[in-house]
């Protein structure tokens, strides 16, 4: 057995072990009750809350792939509201148009063709709401 064979398998404990909190997680859930359920859902935003990694330093090499790293950090709900504040950012000027325009198509392109599909009905509905 090789050192790459030993990382794989911890790997796979640490994803096991994942697996197992999360579904203790989801046990003790179920059996509070609805009062305790939210108390403890709080207690777990405030935890993850403390787990973020905190805003970024300025960066040394390459923006872009300082802000993957960043990004590779962070948990889906802190892209999401970063996201939304980029978009608004953006969208505070017209300079900022092309830069939006790339964003929204590199979003597009990285979609799958079935949401991709259902992207389009959306927005073609949007249209047709002058929305």
């Amino acid at each position: 057995m090789n050192d790459a064979d030993i990382t794989d398998i911890s790997d796979d404990i640490d994803k096991f072990k994942g697996i197992h909190v999360l579904a203790n997680l989801q046990r003790a859930l179920d059996e509070a009750g609805e009062i305790e359920r939210i108390a403890t859902l709080e207690m777990i935003c405030f935890a993850l809350d403390d787990l973020r990694q905190g805003a970024p330093q300025p960066y040394l090499f390459d923006l872009v792939d300082e802000a993957l790293f960043w990004a590779g950090l962070a948990p889906t709900v802190e892209l999401e509201a970063y996201l939304a504040a980029i978009d608004k950012r953006l969208g505070e000027t017209a300079i900022h148009t092309k830069m939006r325009k790339r964003i929204v198509a590199d979003m597009f392109a990285g979609m799958s063709e079935r949401d991709q599909a259902g992207f389009l009905v959306w927005a073609a509905k949007k249209m047709e709401d002058g929305k």
